[in-house]
């Protein structure tokens, strides 16, 4: 199961992510990712935390945005 993670978490810094774990742990990452180009989110720099349940992939990661962005399909709430 690890192994599979992080050969996941790799493929994520040759797609241009820059994933780093928490706390030595696979199974929560903090991700920056550019936002895309051609919208209104291109030259933004976004940081995620990705946790990983110990039942995966039987369960979906959960991914929390940290930096505070506006999108209607993103929750706004101020984590802290």
């Amino acid at each position: 199961m690890q192994s599979r993670i992080l050969k996941e978490i790799s493929t994520l810094s040759t797609e241009g992510f820059d994933p780093i774990l928490r706390n030595d742990s696979c199974h929560s990452i903090i991700v920056k990712m550019k936002g895309p180009t051609n919208s209104p989110f291109a030259g933004g720099i976004f940081t995620l935390q990705i946790d990983i349940p110990s039942d995966y992939p039987s369960a979906a990661p959960k991914m929390t945005f940290l930096t505070v962005i506006c999108h209607p399909n993103i929750h706004f709430e101020v984590l802290g």
